[in-house]
């Protein structure tokens, strides 16, 4: 098994936790392991990272300070006794975890093709992140696609995400792209 297939089934496995709205701590540690091995095997292969475009869009944004942010909960959680730990980990929620995935599957879209979950679930987040970003006709698409969710609680933003991504299975030329990956999102104990 190779590195980037480690992370895969880490990501994918975060994925599904998320959507199904199970477990926000175990879908931080495994996005936040898969995280810290794409961004290796990115920076290996010389392949732009969502480091890349916060130091791109905010000057003098290190790769250190980009690290802490991005393993800020995750070090609370795997540390036993780290001073100032519970006060982090009372600040956590679910919240988190959608900007975590979101940047693994940014990064790992640069390395390969992504399954359909994921490409529905970057789509589902620029609808909902959209004043984040400078892509304005992605955003418009992605709202068009998923309608306003702003006001809606997170369980029914879900809810809209697993049936864009159940539309998204029907489509076959979508699933027919080779930016497609077609395996599942959650591997089986085969």
């Amino acid at each position: 098994m190779e590195k980037l297939e480690i992370a895969r089934r880490q990501l994918g496995t975060a994925l599904q936790l998320y959507i199904d709205d199970l477990d926000p701590v175990s879908v931080h540690s495994l996005a936040g392991n898969a995280h810290e091995i794409i961004h290796r095997l990115a920076d290996i292969s010389g392949t732009r990272t969502f480091r890349d475009h916060v130091s791109e869009t905010f000057s003098g944004f290190s790769s250190k300070q980009y690290f802490n942010a991005a393993n800020f909960f995750r070090n609370a959680f795997k540390h036993l006794d780290k001073v100032g730990d519970q006060v982090l980990i009372d600040q956590f929620d679910d919240e988190q975890n959608k900007h975590l995935l979101f940047v693994c599957w940014y990064t790992y879209g640069n390395l390969t093709s992504l399954p359909i979950e994921a490409q529905c679930f970057e789509l589902w987040y620029f609808a909902l992140e959209g004043e984040r970003s400078s892509d304005k006709e992605l955003v418009r698409d992605a709202v068009s696609y998923f309608g306003e969710m702003g006001d809606l609680p997170t369980s029914k933003q879900k809810l809209c995400l697993r049936a864009g991504i159940e539309t998204a299975r029907s489509d076959e030329i979508t699933m027919s792209d080779p930016r497609t990956e077609c395996l599942p999102l959650v591997y089986r104990n085969d």
